[in-house]
């Protein structure tokens, strides 16, 4: 399962199409950055697409906060360049000034974490209780769950761990986007569709970037079933 979530994201990415005889044949990181690679065109250049991907999302911050183009650096907290009362509605600006699909805001991690242990408790209750004929409990836990997501939907104002500064969240963006960019300008270098790649093991399946090494494969080495 986490190997097609992670190639339809792949795909989604680069807006290419890995067929089902190609995707048997891969089994290193090598071979699926190989693969993608192979679809992206001969317009190699050393442009830096992660440095368009920077400027394009500083120009949209500048334009939608006022921000002082010195405060917006690789390195700046994101947290600091978006207010909490204001996140939800320049986020979604954003994404509609620049064009590019942008990681959805969180809840908090402890509202997440109680979400998730109130409906294992009822799961772990109903398992008990279904030898009783009290299978109705199961139901409960997945209704709660539902219910829980949707009406919490609200408090999704946290920008994701692996959004902590401007410069991961580019890396990020740029990963979700990469075939968008590319079409943009035309040009692509294999360093950025190498870090995009990698950002797109770990947004997609929580591999950390540096353990996605060219060498390693993809089910024995990286865990994906």
């Amino acid at each position: 399962m986490d190997s097609v979530i992670l190639l339809e994201a792949i795909e989604r990415s680069f807006k290419i199409k890995i067929s089902d005889e190609e995707a048997v044949n891969i089994f290193t990181v090598e071979e699926l950055y190989a693969c993608v690679i192979s679809k992206l065109g001969s317009n190699e250049s050393n442009d830096c697409m992660t440095n368009r991907a920077f400027y394009r999302m500083r120009q949209a911050l500048i334009y939608l906060t006022n921000l002082p183009k010195s405060e917006i650096a690789p390195s700046t907290s994101m947290e600091s360049l978006i207010e909490l009362r204001d996140r939800v509605k320049v986020w979604k600006y954003l994404s509609r000034y620049t064009g590019l699909r942008l990681p959805n805001l969180v809840r908090p991690t402890w509202m997440e974490s109680a979400i998730v242990l109130i409906f294992l408790s009822l799961m772990l209750l109903g398992m008990v209780l279904i030898f009783f004929g009290m299978w109705w409990v199961l139901v409960l836990s997945f209704l709660f769950l539902i219910l829980a997501y949707k009406f919490t939907e609200n408090y999704a104002v946290c920008f994701p761990e692996y959004c902590s500064t401007f410069g991961d969240t580019v890396k990020v963006i740029l990963s979700m986007n990469f075939g968008k960019i590319l079409a943009d300008k035309g040009t692509w270098n294999q360093r950025d569709a190498w870090t995009a790649l990698q950002f797109i093991f770990f947004v997609e399946v929580g591999v950390l970037p540096e353990e996605v090494k060219k060498e390693a494969r993809i089910c024995a080495d990286l865990g994906l079933d």
